[in-house]
């Protein structure tokens, strides 16, 4: 199961890169859904003291990325650096194409989540997938239609395109599908496990998002 995904990794990240990736093999890669966390298991979580556990049952498989050397720009070419996670205790950073309509789906819930929970110390960043050319370089087009998406979605937060550095980095090799969302702490350090697939509802959305921001307060 393993080295298969690693295969899908790899043919995935070289249709990124040649930006023909099918907007069919997409969404039928991207519409699984996860099923949040139960309080049993947020429970149980929270009794383990090493490092963040947020579902106990979890074998490993999906591996997370470490975003603590992260060096990008944002839509509007403003730099970017892991200091952008420094103020929150939680950062839920969500892997998207433009042509992935389960992506797109959820993005509305990404939205009202990113501004109801300031407060607590969590925020959204956005990474687009799709907008590199064959050659490395940055797609004008792709640039413009997912700063389109996302005035559209009102997923009003931080987006950062999938760049050449970003490409090359763990994020890419570990990417094996459209949405993916990965949890990460205030230094940029993974927390539990990337979550692969579109989230249901902003209810589960929700209960992912108290389970690992749980993990994260328990473990400090």
């Amino acid at each position: 199961m393993k080295n298969w995904k690693k295969t899908l990794a790899a043919v995935l990240a070289a249709a990124m890169l040649a930006g023909c990736a099918s907007a069919g093999e997409s969404e039928s890669t991207s519409s699984s859904s996860q099923t949040p966390p139960s309080s049993s298991a947020a429970s149980e979580s929270q009794s383990v003291q090493e490092g963040y556990q947020v579902d106990p049952e979890y074998d490993g498989t999906d591996t997370p990325v470490d975003f603590s050397e992260l060096s990008a720009q944002d839509l509007d070419g403003t730099p970017v650096d892991a200091s952008v996670f420094a103020d929150y205790k939680l950062t839920v950073i969500n892997v998207w194409a433009t042509y992935c309509s389960p992506c797109l789906q959820e993005m509305p819930d990404l939205g009202e989540i990113a501004q109801e929970y300031a407060e607590k110390g969590v925020q959204v960043i956005g990474i687009v997938g799709d907008v590199l050319n064959s050659d490395g370089t940055i797609s004008d087009s792709q640039m413009e239609k997912a700063a389109q998406i996302v005035t559209e979605t009102g997923a009003d937060y931080l987006h950062i395109p999938m760049d050449l550095d970003l490409y090359r980095s763990d994020l890419a090799s570990s990417l094996y599908a459209f949405p993916t969302t990965y949890f990460v702490d205030s230094e940029g350090k993974p927390v539990g496990n990337a979550l692969v697939g579109m989230i249901p509802s902003k209810e589960a959305w929700q209960a992912y998002i108290d389970a690992h921001l749980d993990a994260v307060e328990q473990a400090g």
